[in-house]
């Protein structure tokens, strides 16, 4: 994972990738296991946001930063 964010209310992992139609390794999901966030976020030049798995989201920078407040 790229960044994690921790507020007392929330923990949120955010991975950042340059494709449009973008993939999390293994080492990723491992990540994400390990760290038990409240949500995932996959930033990624894409126009809309949707989910790829329980809790994780694939979104635009700008969506991700609406989201979090």
């Amino acid at each position: 994972m790229d960044l994690v964010i921790e507020t007392p209310s929330h923990k949120w992992v955010v991975e950042c990738k340059a494709s449009a139609a973008p993939q999390l390794t293994k080492g990723n999901w491992s990540a994400i296991e390990d760290i038990k966030p409240d949500k995932s976020f996959i930033i990624a030049p894409v126009s809309s946001t949707y989910p790829i798995a329980e809790n994780v989201w694939v979104t635009h920078l700008l969506d991700f930063l609406k989201e979090i407040g």
